[in-house]
């Protein structure tokens, strides 16, 4: 994995608790994710749009800044032309593909109601993921919305307006594990999510076919491939640019993959 993260004085340390809890999770988690949450709970102050994929499968819907994403992460088994996304669950097949595939999490109860379906980032290269109207986000859509939360007063520490603590104004109130330090998501999760995005923590399926990180973090494909630099990552290829936001911390890790990792999706609207 090849994690860059965005670096300044006031997220060292917390970013360092980040960088050893997802390192961490590089395994293949069997036992799923024991949680108490039968549904996702939504911001109640906030009027959500509706919007439905090329499965028939309906969507809450936010406008945040001049964006409108979906609120949930996709679940579709089925590309915006009706065409079957194939269903990978064997591991050795899962790490040699290089074609449009999609899983549901063996890592979580109730994985595909809560956390919606992984896909790998060949899928999403089609450009037939998203309905009609939407789009994978491209690495820019991110940075314009994180610019937009840094900007207008959604940070947790108001003076932080370069890195952005907004994160738990992101993510969901409910299937974060807690954790013990002011501002990070995992801090009082009952207070997430003014902003309504419902970020989840649905993990990820590593390269390798292994699941792991439900309840800790989640992650979120761009459509932007990422060329690493071969001085520093020598022999990586076929890598992408996706968002992690963890239960450890307050601001997003922008971040390559590689392509063959099963990864969450939000769409947004063209």
């Amino acid at each position: 994995m090849n994690t860059k993260i965005k670096i300044s004085m006031l997220p060292i340390l917390i970013g360092g608790l980040i960088f050893m809890t997802f390192q961490g999770c590089i395994k293949d988690d069997t036992e799923p994710y024991d949680t108490t949450a039968d549904s996702i709970t939504f911001n109640p102050d906030i009027s959500y749009g509706t919007m439905k994929d090329a499965g028939n499968n309906s969507y809450k819907t936010v406008t945040i800044g001049t964006q409108t994403w979906m609120a949930e992460n996709l679940r579709t088994t089925v590309y915006n032309d009706g065409t079957p996304i194939p269903e990978v669950n064997d591991n050795a097949t899962w790490r040699t593909l290089t074609t449009g595939a999609q899983c549901i999490s063996q890592s979580a109860d109730e994985a595909e109601k809560l956390y919606g379906r992984l896909y790998n980032w060949y899928a999403v290269n089609t450009g037939q993921l998203c309905p009609a109207g939407w789009r994978v986000p491209t690495n820019a859509d991110w940075v314009i919305l994180e610019n937009f939360l840094k900007k207008n007063g959604y940070n947790y520490f108001p003076d932080d307006t370069v890195t952005g603590s907004f994160t738990k104004s992101l993510a969901a109130t409910t299937l974060w594990k807690e954790f013990n330090a002011e501002g990070t998501v995992g801090y009082h999760p009952e207070n997430n999510n003014i902003t309504g995005f419902t970020a989840l923590p649905g993990g990820m399926r590593y390269f390798d076919g292994g699941f792991g990180g439900v309840g800790e973090f989640g992650c979120w494909w761009s459509s932007t491939e990422s060329f690493p630099d071969p001085l520093t990552d020598p022999g990586l290829k076929d890598v992408a640019f996706y968002r992690l936001i963890a239960n450890s911390s307050y601001y997003t890790q922008e971040a390559d993959e590689r392509m063959k990792c099963g990864v969450s999706v939000r769409c947004v609207k063209n």
